[in-house]
Order: structure tokens, then sequence, then C-alpha cells
């Protein structure tokens, strides 16, 4: 993997939340790009990650491969 890295021959095979693979590159998936910013405030901001995955399970936003989150006890 490094050695494909090196020569940029490197692909992802699953891209991160807020992004896609096109072309096997990653580009931005704007809906989900929304998503981690706003997640990234709320910390920056002091929420803690458990009250951040409350929240997103409340709004019952899909994850990555589509399920939605049950809620945290």
């Amino acid at each position: 993997m490094r050695k494909q890295a090196a020569s940029g021959d490197f692909r992802v095979s699953s891209a991160p939340y807020g992004y896609d693979i096109q072309d096997g590159n990653l580009i931005v998936n704007h809906a989900e790009a929304r998503i981690v910013k706003s997640i990234f405030q709320q910390f920056l901001h002091g929420t803690s990650t458990n009250q951040i995955a409350k929240k997103l399970n409340a709004q019952h936003l899909p994850t990555q491969r589509g399920h939605h989150g049950r809620a945290i006890q």
C-alpha cells in the first residue's frame, strides 16, 4: 500500500463519511459534508460526542451505509 501510495496508484476502497468515490478519486458529497461540518462545530462548542450522536439519531440521519442510527441509551 505504501508503494502504491508513493507512486500515486493507491485507490481507496471505501470513502469516509462526507465523500464519495468517483473514477477512483474522492469527491465531496455536499449533503454529508454539511453534516460533518455541523458535527465539528458542535464539538468545538463543547457538545459531547454522546450528545452529538443522540442529536443525529433523533434526526434519523442515515449512516454511511444507509442505516439509520439507533438511539443511544
